[in-house]
């Protein structure tokens, strides 16, 4: 059964903007903190969609069928394994973002992440990059605009 919260207007453009830009499409998709599957179970087309989030309750409303329960600080995946990592509206609530943005960069090769406020996104990238730019390093910014942040590896 797809997940009963309504469809709200961030989670829509979120879906639009990735089928727009050819994201969907026989891609390898992983959807982190994607709870109940509000997003990924409507990305039809993709040759693999995973969710992962820590909620092992929520994560199993979803009817994507490769679902795991995991941290998003340690995630049990090999580098560059996802065509597209969907990470959203999920940044604001984490107790150590920093780890789980180097998680996420060193598993995906394009990033998709909404946030409700840039400013939170701004801080975070300031203080991993004077912690250590290694890791953002291979990732260029392809779009910023308000409430979407894409990311590409060279």
């Amino acid at each position: 059964m797809m997940s009963t919260r309504p469809l709200t207007y961030k989670h829509k453009r979120v879906i639009d903007f990735l089928k727009s830009n050819n994201l969907v499409k026989n891609k390898t998709i992983l959807d982190v903190g994607g709870r109940d599957g509000l997003i990924i179970d409507r990305l039809d087309g993709a040759f693999r969609k995973v969710i992962l989030d820590i909620d092992k309750l929520e994560i199993q409303k979803s009817i994507t069928k490769f679902k795991i329960v995991a941290d998003a600080s340690f995630m049990p995946f090999c580098d560059n394994c996802f065509d597209v990592v969907i990470f959203s509206e999920v940044l604001e609530h984490l107790k150590n973002p920093e780890a789980v943005i180097k998680e996420i960069a060193r598993i995906a090769k394009i990033v998709v992440l909404t946030t409700p406020n840039n400013s939170i996104l701004r801080k975070i990238i300031w203080r991993i990059r004077r912690k250590s730019v290694r890791f953002l390093c291979n990732l260029k910014i392809l779009i910023f605009s308000p409430k979407i942040f894409i990311a590409k590896k060279h």
